[in-house]
């Protein structure tokens, strides 16, 4: 097959729900152009601003094609990346892989009773915690928004989980800004991308990286809620149909109408039972709002 843009070199990689095949070098440059459409549109490209940029350890190879992409848009804005992560032994590998685009990298530290809230079963109470965690460390040096690489995919598949859960909260995860009602936003990346596209590059590019992140995922406990999502979208995959990333966000968005107003204090996910959500109602149950204020972050 024939890159469909450039029409010389031979094609790698197929986009998603299309017909177009495109080599390394096309298929990175039209990545490069959403994303950046991303950052345009969220406000976040400003000449010589600061971004912060938050790399999970379960995401750390995606995150790490994340920050690569981020710096080569940075260098034409004179921007600033500040990059956040909550595993130091992430950060001294990042470093032996790309010395040229790892800089300064912030440790987030979470306090031993804030860490229980991952115990609980359900991906979307993981995802929904650990934004909570990572902006109160990222508000605690200055910064009043959070770019998160999360691909469209593995979003759509937490809100399938919450309808299938009966719990309709779950709605416009797969938004490009979300706010917390202090005004604080997170910003997604990856909006409108595909995991299997961003997957691909992590992949080709930080091959262990990739593989450490796989057993990371594992490691959160999914429901049979989550199970049935990923089926879903699975079956999806296999008949190239992109209408399921696409309908899903209307359809709750038709269901809840007028009730999806609210937006809960902690992670900014719609709440439809006042200023916290059900995923976030831990940390006023056991009174764990305070220790939210102690988590800090070091450099590495």
């Amino acid at each position: 097959m024939i890159c469909s843009k450039c029409h010389k070199n031979g094609a790698i990689l197929r986009k998603p729900f299309s017909d177009e095949t495109f080599c390394f070098d096309c298929y990175m440059s039209d990545l490069i152009k959403r994303i950046k459409r991303n950052l345009s549109k969220s406000g976040q490209l400003r000449y010589g601003d600061k971004v912060a940029y938050l790399i999970p350890s379960v995401f750390s190879a995606t995150g790490m094609f994340g920050l690569k992409v981020l710096k080569s848009i940075e260098k034409k804005y004179s921007s600033n990346v500040i990059t956040f992560t909550d595993d130091c032994y992430l950060v001294k590998e990042l470093k032996t892989i790309e010395k040229n685009v790892i800089e300064k990298i912030l440790f987030i530290e979470i306090p031993d009773e804030v860490k229980q809230v991952f115990n609980d079963i359900g991906l979307m109470k993981w995802w929904r915690r650990y934004r909570t965690v990572a902006s109160y460390a990222v508000e605690s040096v200055g910064f009043n928004s959070l770019i998160i690489p999360m691909c469209s995919d593995a979003i759509v598949k937490m809100e399938i989980s919450s309808i299938a859960s009966s719990n309709f909260e779950g709605a416009e995860e797969n938004a490009l800004v979300m706010k917390k009602p202090s005004g604080f936003s997170f910003i997604n990346l990856y909006h409108g991308i595909t995991c299997r596209e961003v997957s691909f590059f992590s992949y080709l590019l930080y091959s262990n990286l990739y593989e450490k992140q796989l057993l990371a995922e594992y490691n959160i406990k999914r429901s049979i809620a989550d199970e049935y999502a990923e089926n879903i979208l699975a079956s999806a995959m296999k008949w190239r149909s992109g209408e399921i990333l696409n309908s899903v966000d209307k359809s709750l968005r038709w269901l809840l109408e007028k009730e999806a107003s609210n937006r809960c204090k902690f992670c900014g996910g719609l709440s439809l039972h006042g200023e916290v959500c059900e995923d976030c109602k831990i940390f006023n149950e056991k009174k764990l709002y305070k220790y939210l204020e102690e988590i800090s972050v070091k450099e590495c």
